[in-house]
């Protein structure tokens, strides 16, 4: 084995990634809270939406990414206008294809 792969840590050694001390343990670690699922209206609004822009969205090279934006942006507009959680194109991106 070559010597110059092998670190041993000294004592002021406090580089990332060099502690000897365990890892915390999963229970210690915050939760990260889970938003609310899509209720069914949001999903129905996400669909409707999507379904009727998807030319624009999915299937046109030629429109400039600019204008996708600002199309999910505004079915994000129409889903939060009735949603309990607030939703952002990512989330909404995500779901439309995921489902």
């Amino acid at each position: 084995m070559d010597p110059r792969c092998l670190h041993r840590p000294q004592e002021d050694d406090n580089r990332p990634g060099t502690s000897q001390e365990d890892p915390p343990k999963a229970k210690d670690r915050e939760k990260k809270k889970r938003k609310c699922s899509f209720s069914a209206e949001e999903q129905e609004i996400l669909v409707k939406e999507v379904t009727e822009h998807q030319h624009q969205l999915f299937v046109t090279s030629k429109l400039p990414i600019s204008r996708r934006e600002a199309i999910w942006q505004q079915i994000v507009d129409k889903i939060n206008s009735v949603a309990e959680v607030w939703r952002t194109v990512i989330k909404c991106k995500k779901r439309w294809h995921d489902c």
